[in-house]
């Protein structure tokens, strides 16, 4: 997760990821993998517009990014 996605930008005005939170499934033993956890908070010291990011990696290294727009007031 990024929490303020697109507010740090390239050389070239491209939006840099920067994780600032992060899930993955950890292997216990052969067969058994912990629980994936889902579900993260966040508290901004600021109100005002912020684009938050998710990013998914599956286990082939493919990726893709989902944003949304949050007001904090």
């Amino acid at each position: 997760m990024d929490w303020d996605y697109r507010s740090r930008v390239d050389a070239e005005d491209r939006p840099i990821f920067e994780t600032d939170w992060q899930s993955f499934r950890v292997r216990k033993g052969k067969g058994e993998t912990e629980p994936l956890v889902l579900t993260a908070e966040y508290k901004y010291e600021q109100p005002g517009h912020y684009q938050i990011a998710a990013r998914v990696t599956d286990v082939f290294g493919n990726d893709g990014i989902a944003t949304v727009t949050a007001e904090v007031k």
